[in-house]
């Protein structure tokens, strides 16, 4: 038995035939003018929003998307979310942000290139050549065709900073488990169960602020609240607080040995550190750390001074073509607290893991870090010269009279020449 198939013809191509045939039955001349019109314009029926702009020129369209971009800008951004006891509440967000107490700068948190708009309106739907121009007017006369801005920009991060501004206090973030150490000696230990949050999703809200603005709509969001759960949980801390003796079995000694200095050593006794336990997540694990702030403030107040130098920026002056002021930049050092903390997070974890905890080493080395200078000697002048080379320095002593005058007659003309 024969299976017949009929082959499917393409409507669109008999569409486009169809109109060319009538145009050139109907009054060809007519039809052709007014395709030829929309060469410059915008196709019918083409919308963005509610917003119709069919057969404008790329002026009147740039004109209109100024306008209806000044409009959303002067209504503002409805923010709906409801507070701590389930009440609604909604505050207004001003797409214009404006910095300094005089009000002189602005800032556009949304934005868009009405011009680059405009240019991707006119072209929207037309290919190449008049036959494709003739296609794309026919299909657009009886259909509403919807586009969206394409090159909407937001400040994501200064609208989440304005929302968080006017709803953070009404947020409960997540509670890690905590442990407290009361005692080392008996060890006594108390551990804080974790609790859930509420924080409201600002990157959900400022994905609808752009929906709505790309279609020129002015944006009311509702600004929803997710659970956040902890990181650490109490159960997490179980299997941990079974070695928890170990961290304790020594003092850990920070070294600094600088070159031409005496070395210098700090001690931080058990009953310092155990304070600063804490139970953190690092790859997916939790494990014991040492809190950050804690760390920062024994530094600052035990190292700091002992270490730090600060970075001095070039000079360099020329008068007359005479050196009056030549500086090299110097560049400085202070405490790197985040190395710090993990070499001394390794030590304690290193303990945790031992069977004899008192046989780790004890010792870290300081680690620094550089500073560099805002500015160089190479900043400062266009002569190439990039650095000091050396400097010497003599009293002349035993020199005869005679000779230590010459040589400040001698270095006096010298002196700043170029």
């Amino acid at each position: 038995m024969k299976n017949n198939v009929v082959p499917i013809k393409n409507p669109t191509k008999k569409i486009v035939i169809f109109f060319i045939a009538l145009l050139l039955l109907t009054g060809g001349t007519a039809g052709i003018t007014v395709v030829n019109k929309y060469e410059d314009r915008v196709l019918p029926n083409t919308y963005i929003g509610e917003y119709n702009f069919g057969g404008m020129k790329k002026d009147q369209v740039v004109e209109l998307l100024q306008s209806l971009n000044d409009n959303l800008a002067s209504k503002g951004i409805l923010i709906k979310f409801k507070d701590e006891s389930g009440e609604p509440q909604s505050f207004e967000l001003n797409p214009l942000l404006v910095l300094g107490s005089n009000g002189g700068n602005t800032i556009e948190l949304i934005s868009f290139d009405p011009k680059q708009e405009a240019e991707n309106l006119i072209t929207y739907g037309k290919g190449q050549g008049y036959l494709n121009l003739v296609k794309s007017f026919t299909l657009q006369l009886n259909r509403k065709k919807e586009i969206k801005l394409s090159t909407l920009e937001l400040d994501r991060k200064r609208i989440k900073s304005a929302i968080q501004d006017n709803v953070t206090e009404l947020e409960q973030k997540p509670q890690d488990a905590s442990l407290e150490i009361t005692s080392i000696e008996p060890l006594e230990y108390e551990i804080k169960e974790s609790k859930k949050g509420y924080i409201y999703e600002y990157d959900k809200a400022i994905s609808e602020i752009k929906k709505d603005w790309e279609q020129l709509n002015i944006p009311e969001v509702k600004l929803t609240k997710t659970i956040k759960n902890p990181e650490v949980k109490a159960s997490d801390l179980d299997p941990l607080v079974s070695n928890l003796d170990k961290i304790f079995a020594n003092k850990i000694v920070i070294t600094y040995d600088e070159k031409r200095e005496k070395e210098k050593f700090w001690e931080i006794k058990p009953e310092q550190f155990k304070d600063w336990i804490e139970p953190k997540k690092e790859d997916g694990k939790v494990v014991l750390g040492l809190n950050k702030t804690k760390l920062s403030n024994f530094v600052e107040k035990n190292i700091s001074d002992q270490v730090k130098r600060p970075a001095k920026n070039a000079e360099f002056e020329v008068k007359e073509k005479i050196v009056t002021k030549f500086n090299p930049s110097q560049t400085g050092k202070e405490v790197d607290i985040q190395k710090n903390l993990t070499k001394l997070e390794q030590v304690i974890q290193t303990r945790m893991k031992s069977e004899d905890p008192q046989a780790v080493t004890n010792t870290i080395k300081l680690a620094v870090k550089k500073i560099e200078p805002d500015t160089k000697i190479s900043d400062v002048n266009n002569l190439g010269i990039e650095t000091k080379l050396g400097t010497g320095v003599s009293d002349f002593a035993g020199s005869p009279a005679n000779r230590i005058h010459n040589i400040q007659v001698g270095s006096n003309k010298l002196d700043g020449l170029l």
